[in-house]
């Protein structure tokens, strides 16, 4: 590790985020520009590289793709490194995300390494450098395109890995640190989150048409074998639906008393329904209550189960959270439940069959009516016929 202190030097070029409320409040205003300063002459000094893009088949090439915010978001990064590898074998594709992360991209055949590292531990940015340094990245990716201004973090990480080409989607602050632009859409609200990620395949010779961009998620034998064991185990002979409460943030947490009554129209719609509610351990109590009014069971699943549970159902209800991601990569038939916000549409299940049920507030899907979503959910189960007393597996011919 001896070579890891230069790097460390070098590769700090911003202002210590810790020190911020230190700073008064007059300077602190001007804090957004010292710091692009710092970061252009981060780029200028260390950054170097760029260059005409060579031919990505001629050769074998090494592509570092970065990405640590939420899972739904890395869900939604598959499929742009399933299609750039499919049109160039010779890539092989690098992915830094967090740990909670790293569960998406296990068995992807076009992922080679997942790199899961974790913001803001003592010591993490040194080892994280000094790993992209001895990567031999040829090219770097921001998968981060919807952040308002390219942060400081992302600049340190795609200069940290050495890559001659970085590519990043621009119009932003901060975005000299890309020497491979790539055009945004019109609006920021204009097309789909993945439709979005979708145009950083263009350096490496992929437009719009010309690749399926559905997000993948792929599963074990073993792991389908148990989804579909579990899933037997429930009485009933009727469909699978899979019912989520938790979300990551309490704005798009729906009241359980909501959950309840749209549970009991489905029982009434769908008297044979197979009914799974799942939560985080800290809802564990919130789904074993609903469960039990639904006549169905509560399901604390890790990561992995979870994917294999969605693979497996035949109707999804969720908030905007990773489940209705993971419904898109299995294609399975979802309802939606969203606030309503200028650009709800980019984050809706990508070209799923479904409904999304939209809230009449951008801060909360607590005020959701009830009515609106179990209109929602009529509309879905006569769509999908599923209020048969015969039931067969509805994602038995699909791929995982």
């Amino acid at each position: 590790m001896a070579c890891a202190a230069p790097s460390t030097r070098i590769l700090v070029p911003t202002m210590p985020q810790k020190l911020t409320p230190l700073i008064p409040a007059r300077l602190r205003r001007i804090e957004p520009a010292l710091r692009a300063r710092w970061l252009r002459l981060a780029v200028r000094a260390w950054g170097g590289g760029g260059g005409p893009l060579p031919d990505w088949s001629a050769r074998p090439f090494n592509v570092l793709f970065v990405r640590y915010d939420k899972l739904g978001d890395m869900i939604m990064c598959s499929g742009v490194l399933r299609e750039i590898v499919r049109a160039h074998p010779t890539i092989s594709i690098d992915v830094l995300t967090t740990p909670a992360n790293a569960p998406a991209l296990a068995n992807l055949p076009f992922v080679r390494e997942v790199i899961a590292h974790e913001r803001g531990k003592r010591g993490g940015f040194a080892s994280v450098a000094y790993r992209l340094k001895h990567g031999s990245y040829d090219a770097v990716i921001d998968g981060l395109v919807w952040r308002p201004s390219v942060s400081s973090y992302t600049t340190k990480l795609m200069i940290a890995s050495r890559a001659r080409w970085r590519i990043g989607s621009v119009g932003r602050p901060n975005d000299f640190v890309y020497n491979v632009p790539v055009t945004p859409p019109a609006t920021r609200y204009s097309e789909h989150h993945v439709d979005h990620l979708a145009r950083l395949a263009s350096p490496f010779g992929l437009g719009a048409a010309d690749g399926d961009w559905r997000p993948e998620i792929v599963l074990t034998e073993a792991e389908r074998a148990d989804a579909e064991a579990r899933w037997g185990a429930i009485s009933e002979c009727g469909a699978r639906v899979l019912v989520n409460l938790s979300a990551g943030h309490p704005e798009r947490r729906w009241p359980d008393d909501r959950f309840a009554k749209v549970l009991g129209h489905l029982r009434q719609r769908v008297p044979n329904a197979k009914i799974a509610v799942i939560a985080l351990p800290v809802e564990q109590s919130s789904a074993e209550h609903l469960a039990d009014l639904a006549g169905g069971v509560a399901v604390i699943p890790s990561v992995r189960e979870l994917f294999a549970f969605v693979a497996r159902s035949d109707l999804v209800i969720t908030p905007d959270t990773a489940v209705a991601h993971a419904a898109s990569a299995f294609a399975r038939p979802t309802l939606a439940l969203l606030r309503r916000r200028a650009e709800y549409h980019i984050w809706v299940p990508y070209r799923t069959p479904g409904r999304n049920a939209f809230g009449d507030k951008e801060e909360t899907i607590a005020g959701l009516p009830v009515d609106r979503v179990i209109d929602a959910l009529d509309e879905l189960l006569d769509e999908q016929m599923l209020i048969s007393t015969s039931y067969q597996v509805a994602g038995s011919s699909m791929s995982s």
